[in-house]
């Protein structure tokens, strides 16, 4: 569960946020598409109201108690063409239309004529479509391309082995103790690099307590040190006044 909160989420995450580029990409286009057509090849015609509604919207849905709603104005509505009936649900027309019809009622329409679900209210047709099928792309080819990046520079980034900390001409020698051995942290290198280790040393001896000790971290591949152990003690050399900043010296 660790692994999957702290190493893998922020793939996971990517990933869905991709996915979900994708998919309002391809709904983006297809509502474009589809508005395209209609503005092209649509034609005039009457539907028939079937349903006339308001729907209760709230501002944050999370906070219903304490919130003003809101109510936003609904047609369904049915088309027949060549002998047969099209449902189409969910319109909005304007505050002025949806008042002066009712249930029954023919309202004037703009439809496909071979995709006659293909339709708009004939006052909202013009523009319908088109500028959310711009927006839903925009939006969609945003989050898929970060997360491909996201994901891209990550396994770029890891398939490179890390640069190896050199020590100083005045770095001094001394001694550090294995204190952690574990998988790397970067869901990435454990994608690429899934052989290497994350070692934590702590550098230096304490004297009694009366001296702090420092801790470095590092990388390591399958063939750097490969019996060691939890406790081994390691040569390294250290900065003179930082025992944080060490490399390892066999």
């Amino acid at each position: 569960m660790t692994d999957l909160l702290f190493v893998w989420m922020p793939v996971i995450a990517a990933s869905l946020i991709t996915a979900f580029g994708v998919f309002l990409l391809f709904l983006g286009s297809k509502t474009y598409v589809q508005a395209v057509w209609l503005r092209r090849d649509g034609v005039a015609g009457n539907a028939t109201i079937t349903r006339h509604y308001e729907k209760k919207i709230y501002v944050n849905p999370k906070e219903r108690h304490g919130t003003t709603a809101r109510y936003t104005k609904h047609f369904d509505y049915e088309i027949r063409h060549d002998g047969k009936t099209y449902e189409i649900i969910g319109k909005q027309p304007s505050d002025a239309l949806w008042e002066s019809l009712s249930v029954g009622d023919n309202v004037d329409v703009i439809y496909l004529p071979r995709n006659p679900k293909n339709s708009q209210l004939a006052e909202t047709y013009a523009h319908a479509g088109t500028v959310g099928g711009v927006i839903q792309m925009i939006a969609g080819t945003v989050m898929t391309t970060g997360g491909v990046v996201f994901v891209l520079s990550g396994l770029w980034a890891a398939a490179m082995p890390p640069e190896k900390m050199l020590s100083g001409d005045d770095w001094v020698r001394d001694q550090a103790i294995v204190f952690s051995i574990r998988k790397s942290d970067d869901a990435f290198i454990r994608m690429m690099r899934p052989n290497t280790r994350q070692v934590r040393l702590v550098v230096g001896d304490d004297d009694g307590g009366r001296e702090i000790t420092g801790q470095a971290d590092f990388s390591l591949g399958p063939n750097e040190y490969p019996e060691l152990r939890v406790g081994d003690v390691l040569s390294v050399w250290r900065a003179p006044d930082n025992k944080d900043q060490a490399a390892l010296h066999k």
